[in-house]
């Protein structure tokens, strides 16, 4: 079959890195029943968050054992106001050092840069995300 066929086109896409490093924690976390979340950094769970609500993470697919570690690791997360005191901190863009709340920052999925709507990156990757300039291999969601 030639490629660009429609065959080609319907098949499902590959996973990017930030798709297996979820996909792995899910995996991880179905066979032991533990949470190794919560040393990866503070707001890693909104980083997660915000990538399942990302067009990457539509264009790729998320799997119900994705999806019932999420909301698992959401559960964990009681009470409620740790999204609330998300929102209120602040931070600063990576290229400029604009102060902005966390509101209004995207973040990479795996180095943890911020970068502001003003200096937010360009370069897409397969799944329709931005590439994280700085590290190359997260995706900027948010």
């Amino acid at each position: 079959m030639k490629a660009g066929t429609t065959a080609d086109k319907l098949k499902p896409p590959l996973r990017g890195f930030t798709h297996q490093k979820y996909e792995d924690e899910a995996a991880k976390w179905e066979e032991t029943g533990q949470f190794d979340y919560f040393s990866k950094g503070r707001y890693s769970f909104v980083r997660m968050h915000l990538w399942l609500d990302s067009r990457g993470a539509r264009f790729e697919g998320v799997n119900e054992r994705l999806q019932r570690y999420y909301w698992a690791l959401k559960e964990e997360l009681k009470p409620e106001s740790w999204y609330d005191d998300f929102l209120n901190e602040r931070d600063i863009c990576r290229e400029c050092g604009e102060s902005f709340s966390y509101e209004n920052l995207s973040f990479c999925t795996f180095c943890e840069a911020n970068y502001g709507y003003c200096h937010k990156p360009g370069g897409f990757g397969t799944n329709g995300n931005p590439v994280c300039p700085l590290c190359g291999k997260g995706e900027i969601v948010g």
